[in-house]
């Protein structure tokens, strides 16, 4: 992220400047809306792009017979090496619920289109969409919860 050096200043003279700009209030908040409405479209287009890049990954992992050693070893020296584990799941859980993604946006339950906030809107939307218990903390010899 850039640093910015524009200065907001608001004067007596109801006008308010950023940077060299100078704006009314009904314009600077006119402006703001324009900017968050690109916003948006960039995150729809954002959520386009992890959901094809989670069938990229859906696609290689299957193509190793979904055994995730091979995937693996593979992937650390393939050029997608650089796409975090976290990104990587993310990913793949867009791409494989890309159709309920869809619904949601259709019918306006997304308040955000962030990734989070998509996974938590399918999550709350559609339950079945999350992960089974984990093992839990197995650490100080706690027993593993079993559903």
């Amino acid at each position: 992220m850039t640093k910015t050096n524009l200065k907001t200043v608001a004067s007596t003279d109801n006008f308010i400047w950023i940077g060299k700009k100078k704006y009314t209030k009904e314009a600077l908040a006119l402006h703001g809306v324009a900017i968050y409405e690109k916003m948006y479209l960039n995150n729809e287009q954002q959520l386009e792009y992890y959901r094809e890049l989670g069938n990229i990954f859906i696609q290689m992992r299957a193509s190793f017979g979904n055994n995730n050693q091979k995937f693996g070893k593979w992937l650390k020296t393939s050029p997608l090496n650089v796409v975090t584990t976290p990104d990587r799941s993310d990913c793949k859980k867009i791409a494989e619920n890309w159709d309920k993604v869809q619904k949601l946006l259709k019918a306006g339950k997304l308040s955000a289109l962030g990734v989070n906030s998509v996974k938590k809107a399918l999550t709350d939307n559609y339950p079945e969409t999350k992960k089974p218990n984990s093992a839990g903390n197995t650490s100080k010899n706690k027993k593993a919860t079993t559903k």
